[in-house]
C-alpha cells in the first residue's frame, strides 16, 4: 500500500495529530506529512503512506496557495492569535496604500521566520527557546511569493490570497506587512487551498478518516503519478526493474529535455523509482521495491517459521544432492506455501470478511500457490532429466527472486531498506544457485533474527580473482548458532562446503552484524 492522502485539516489539531489518525489504521506502514500546518491553520495537508514518505520533499517543493486573514494594529510574540497580544495605536492605511505595500513582498524576498517556529538553532527548535524566555535571533531566509491578491479590506482586518514557494511563513508576512504600513500586524486565520495538484476542493475531511479500517484507505490513496503530475513518467521492462532493484544502473531511455526528474513505472503501471537525469543519462535517485510479477503480496516472513513449525532437520551426513534439494525446497516452495497459509489464516477464522479484502487475499493465495507449483515442477524436471542450465538465466532468476523477497518484507515494514551491489557471481549454474541461496539466507537472518532495518549486500571479485560477499546490517545481532535445528546459517555453511568457501561473522560494538564469505578463485 502506497500513495498520498489529501486531508482537509481542521483547526485545533496539529499536523502530527492527522498523521497519527492514519498511522493507527495502517500500522506498521510508515506515514508522514508534507508541509506542516500550525494548529490554527486549516486546509490541505498531504499525508504520504508507505514508501511514498520518501517523496515528501518532492511534494513540499511544490507551490502552495493560501487564503489568510490579517489584523493590522496588533502584534503578538507568535505573530498570530495564539500568543500574547499587544495593541499598537496609530493610524491604519487606506486600500491604495495597502496595495502599494503588498508589491514589495512579491518575488524573491528575505524573510525572518517567527520566533515560535520549528527552525533549528544550534540543534534546538526555535519555539523551545522562545518558551524558555530566550527568543532566538533568527537569520533571514530567501523565500518566493508569486502572487498576492487583496480579496477584502475593512480596517483593521484584511483577507489575502497568496501563492508562494516552500518555506514561506504567512505569519511573518502578516508581521512584516504591518510594519511596512507603519503599524503592526498578525495572522488571525489561515487556510491552505492547494499544494501543487492537491486541491482543498478534493480533500478528505479528517473526521471521515477516523475509524476507517486498513482496507478502506486503499481507494482514497492518490497514485504518485497523479500527485506529482509535473514529473514525466518512464516505463521500464521487467529486466530494467530487476536491475534497478539490485542497485545497478540499467540503460534507461527517457526525455532529453524538460524536468531533470521522472517517475519510473513497471509493466503494470506501479511507480518503482524516482529517476534523475545526470549528464544526459537517467538513473535512480530513490527506489521503491515493487514486484512486477505481483508476488509482493505474501505476508512478512519474520514469524513464519515459528507459526508454521520450524523447517525439518536434515542430517549432517545427508548426501550433497539431498542437502541441495532441502535447501531449494526451504528457500522457494516452502516459503510460498507457508505464506499462502498465513494469508488464509488472516481471514479471521471464517468470520465475515469485506468482499474486496476477501478477493484480494484469495488472489494473493492463488499467486503464491501458482509460484510454489512452478518451483516444484522445476525441481522435478531437474531431478528427472538434469540438463545444463544457462548461468545467465539462473542469475536473472535469482535476482528477480531477491527483489520479490525484499518486497515481501516491505509489505508491512516499508522502512526496511536493502541495497544490493552484486557485481560478481560464480561461473557455474549450480554454484550461482548456491551463491544466491547464501544471499537469501543472509538477508533473512539479518531481518528476522537481527531485526535489522538496513541491509547492504555486496558481491565482488578480489584482487586474486576470488569471490567476496559481505552482508552488513544495523540490527541487534543474532546468535551465530541459529539454525542448528533447521536451515538458517547452517544452510549457508552447507552451501559453502560445496563451494569450498569460508564464512566469518563479526558483531558490532553495539548493533549490527557483518558477514564475510570468501570463495577461492577457481569458483
Amino acid at each position: 500500500m502506497l500513495g498520498f492522502l489529501n486531508v482537509d485539516k481542521p483547526s485545533g489539531v496539529t499536523s502530527r495529530d492527522v498523521v497519527n489518525v492514519v498511522q493507527r489504521a495502517l500500522r506498521p506502514l510508515k506515514v508522514g506529512h508534507a508541509g506542516t500546518l500550525d494548529p490554527l491553520a486549516t486546509g490541505v495537508l498531504v499525508v504520504a503512506v508507505g514508501p511514498m514518505t520518501r517523496l515528501i520533499d518532492r511534494v513540499q517543493a511544490q507551490g502552495k496557495t493560501y487564503v489568510a486573514e490579517f489584523r493590522l494594529g496588533w502584534s503578538s510574540d507568535t505573530d498570530d492569535l495564539e500568543g500574547a497580544l499587544t495593541e499598537v495605536p496609530g493610524p491604519l492605511p487606506d486600500r491604495p496604500t495597502l496595495d502599494r505595500a503588498l508589491q514589495q513582498f512579491l518575488g524573491e524576498i528575505e524573510q525572518i521566520p517567527p520566533a515560535y517556529s520549528a527552525v533549528k538553532v544550534q540543534g534546538k527548535r526555535a519555539y523551545a527557546l522562545a518558551r524558555e524566555g530566550r527568543p532566538p535571533d533568527l537569520a533571514p531566509r530567501t523565500v518566493s511569493i508569486r502572487r498576492l491578491s487583496l480579496l477584502d479590506y475593512h480596517a483593521p482586518d484584511l483577507r489575502l490570497e497568496i501563492e508562494c514557494g516552500s518555506g514561506t511563513y504567512i505569519r511573518s508576512l502578516a508581521r512584516d506587512l504591518g510594519r511596512a504600513v507603519g503599524s503592526a500586524g498578525l495572522m488571525t486565520s489561515l487556510r491552505r487551498t492547494a499544494i501543487g495538484s492537491f486541491r482543498v476542493d478534493d480533500a478528505i475531511p479528517l473526521d471521515r478518516l477516523r475509524g476507517l479500517g486498513r482496507d478502506e484507505f486503499g481507494p482514497l490513496l492518490i497514485d504518485p503519478v497523479r500527485g506529482l503530475p509535473e514529473l514525466p513518467t518512464i516505463d521500464l521492462d521487467d529486466d530494467q526493474v530487476a536491475r534497478l532493484m539490485m542497485g545497478k544502473r540499467p540503460e534507461i531511455v527517457g526525455p532529453s529535455d524538460g524536468p531533470d526528474q521522472a517517475l519510473a513505472r513497471n509493466r503494470v503501471g506501479e511507480v518503482v523509482a524516482l529517476l534523475v537525469r545526470v549528464d544526459g543519462r537517467w538513473q535512480a535517485d530513490k527506489v521503491f521495491p515493487r514486484d512486477s510479477s505481483r508476488r509482493t503480496v505474501a505476508p512478512p516472513i519474520a514469524e513464519r517459521s515459528r507459526s508454521a513449525g520450524e523447517s525439518p532437520t536434515v542430517s549432517p551426513t545427508a548426501s550433497p544432492i539431498a542437502l541441495r534439494l532441502a535447501a531449494e525446497l526451504h528457500d522457494g516452495l516452502l516459503q510460498e506455501i507457508v505464506g499462502a497459509k498465513m494469508l488464509v489464516e488472516s481471514l479471521d477464522g471464517g468470520r465475515a470478511v469485506e468482499p474486496n479484502r476477501l478477493g484480494e487475499t484469495l488472489e494473493r493465495v492463488a499467486s503464491l500457490l501458482d509460484s510454489a507449483a512452478r518451483h516444484g515442477r522445476a525441481l522435478i524436471r531437474r531431478l528427472d532429466a538434469p540438463a545444463p542450465e544457462d548461468p545467465a538465466a539462473v542469475r536473472r532468476e535469482i535476482e528477480t527472486g531477491l527483489v520479490a523477497e525484499v518486497a515481501r518484507w516491505q509489505v508491512e515494514s516499508p522502512e526496511i531498506e536493502v541495497m544490493f551491489e552484486l557485481e560478481a557471481w560464480p561461473e557455474d549454474a549450480d554454484a550461482i544457485r548456491d551463491w544466491g541461496g547464501i544471499i537469501v539466507e543472509g538477508l533473512r537472518n539479518a531481518l528476522r533474527h537481527g531485526q535489522a532495518r538496513r541491509v547492504r549486500i555486496e558481491s565482488r571479485r578480489g584482487n586474486d580473482r576470488s569471490l567476496v560477499m559481505t552482508i552488513d546490517d544495523d540490527g541487534i545481532g543474532f546468535d551465530p548458532g541459529l539454525g542448528s535445528g533447521g536451515h538458517g546459517l547452517r544452510g549457508m555453511r552447507h552451501r559453502l562446503e560445496r563451494l569450498g568457501g569460508s564464512l566469518a561473522i563479526e558483531r558490532g560494538a553495539e548493533r549490527g552484524t557483518s558477514l564475510r564469505i570468501d570463495l577461492p578463485a577457481a569458483t
